[in-house]
């Protein structure tokens, strides 16, 4: 029996050491766990390294190292509050390091704590000025606070110590644009195609330079949301005043809709085989190719139609004065979805104005915080009819009025020449500019920015008075 139970103890230990790779040998010191975390970490095994961080804290809790890389990898998971704690429990412990100092202020940057940000910021240029990371940083959130000239100087200061960095010169592009500097931004935005998140362009053809087309063919290929693919289709009629034919590959989803688009000879998908052509560009490069600026932003809308043919015809209730669509959330996919998407919660106080129809033209898995919310009474819910954009323009096209987060739906609208009007976070996004409450793009488009961070009340409070005098149509 003694050796049966001697053999099951064995099983047992061999077993809890498969469950828990980075538990440690009986001599093992908080080093040598550390270690072994480290390894899983750069693996991209982060909840693996997360066990092993603790256990070395748990050997030695003066280990600041380990600390100040569990930050790190609760930050990869969103866990921004407890990183924040990480990073200041290592700098508490010492001593005090530049890059846990920058590592503090990004997870601060994550939860929109901006002022906080700065000084964490500001202490790692101090700390160490020959920190290319450290002025980038420290340039990200200058930019957030609507700062951009001392963001271009931040960036520009990175660039010079680490040159040739895509990470630092897309930065760059992005904080030009939002300044409203179009020309020089989108001249820098031709950095993207060397971001390890940005595939090159898919088609062997030689990328047209703005010359004369003589009859050739150019494919305008997609790349990016399809909110970037309905801004920038507008170039498509520039594109074929050069004279040749135009092709635009987009989404299935946007394929009925941009169509319509003046210039567009033929829609193509990625699903289906492209017929011949001879150049190509990225409709994000139309910019730079037509040298654009505030002043020479192609705004003539619409320039997407609505199909005149569909099912999907709205009946007012009676007494109702106006018919507004409202959109609360974007893709969750997107980079800076976190900030840019409010849940429905916050569109709520729109719901008690008398003679106001509301539809949420809300698709995706944040439709359903409708019905959580209990509200689903006050809002005509008709996510689930629209199966693609054309469907979504058919609607619009019968509204009075969008009222949207940064999101498809907004561009939509505006490229419709429909009245919309677009919450946004308090840092923005270069396409709608700082300090402005009208869109270059879109003159239809009204813009309601935050005056704090996150505080979407805020915002819907000014919406609901503007709402109030919205002229009634006649």
């Amino acid at each position: 029996m003694a050796r049966k139970r001697t053999g099951l103890a064995k099983a047992r230990k061999k077993a809890a050491r498969k469950a828990n790779p980075i538990a440690p040998a009986p001599a093992a010191d908080a080093a040598g766990v550390f270690s072994a975390a480290l390894g899983h970490h750069r693996r991209g095994d982060v909840k693996t390294a997360l066990r092993g961080y603790a256990q070395a804290l748990r050997l030695d809790p003066g280990f600041a190292d380990a600390y100040a890389n569990m930050g790190v990898a609760l930050r990869t998971q969103g866990r921004y509050g407890a990183a924040i704690a990480c990073y200041r429990r290592a700098l508490a412990l010492g001593p005090e390091s530049a890059g846990i100092r920058s590592n503090l202020g990004n997870a601060l940057r994550d939860l929109d704590r901006y002022d906080e940000a700065l000084a964490a910021h500001r202490r790692a240029v101090e700390l160490d000025a020959a920190s290319p990371d450290a002025h980038y940083n420290l340039g990200l959130v200058l930019r957030d606070v609507g700062r951009f000239d001392d963001a271009l100087a931040a960036l520009d200061r990175a660039i010079s110590l680490r040159a040739g960095f895509a990470d630092y010169r897309w930065d760059r592009a992005l904080t030009l644009l939002q300044k409203g500097d179009l020309e020089k931004g989108f001249e820098e935005y031709e950095w993207r195609w060397k971001l390890k998140s940005t595939p090159p362009p898919r088609f062997g053809q030689p990328l047209w330079d703005g010359s004369d087309l003589k009859g050739r063919t150019i494919m305008l290929s997609r790349e990016q949301g399809m909110g970037d693919m309905i801004q920038f289709c507008r170039y498509a009629s520039m594109v074929k005043d050069r004279g040749g034919t135009v092709m635009l590959e987009t989404q299935p989803e946007l394929a009925r809709l941009l169509s319509t688009a003046p210039g567009v000879d033929k829609v193509v998908t990625p699903d289906t085989p492209a017929p011949r052509f001879d150049v190509q560009i990225p409709v994000l490069s139309l910019p730079r190719i037509f040298k654009t600026t505030l002043e020479t932003v192609p705004d003539r809308v619409p320039y997407v139609t609505a199909p005149e043919l569909h099912n999907l015809h709205l009946s007012r209730p009676a007494g109702s004065k106006l018919a507004v669509g409202i959109v609360w959330a974007g893709s969750p996919t997107q980079a800076n979805d976190r900030r840019r998407s409010c849940p429905v919660d916050r569109f709520l106080g729109l719901m008690g104005l008398a003679n106001v129809t509301f539809y949420s033209l809300q698709k995706g898995e944040a439709a359903g915080q409708l019905r959580r919310s209990g509200a689903a009474a006050l809002v005509t819910d008709l996510g689930g009819r629209l199966k693609d954009f054309a469907d979504t323009a058919a609607v619009i096209d019968q509204l009075d009025l969008v009222i949207a987060v940064d999101t498809a739906v907004a561009h939509l609208a505006g490229a419709l020449g429909r009245p919309v009007w677009v919450v946004l976070s308090y840092a923005g996004d270069w396409r709608c500019p700082a300090g402005r409450e009208d869109s270059p793009w879109y003159p239809t488009m009204r813009l309601f920015q935050q005056d704090r961070p996150a505080d979407w009340d805020g915002v819907m409070e000014r919406v609901v008075a503007a709402l109030q005098d919205f002229p009634t149509p006649s």
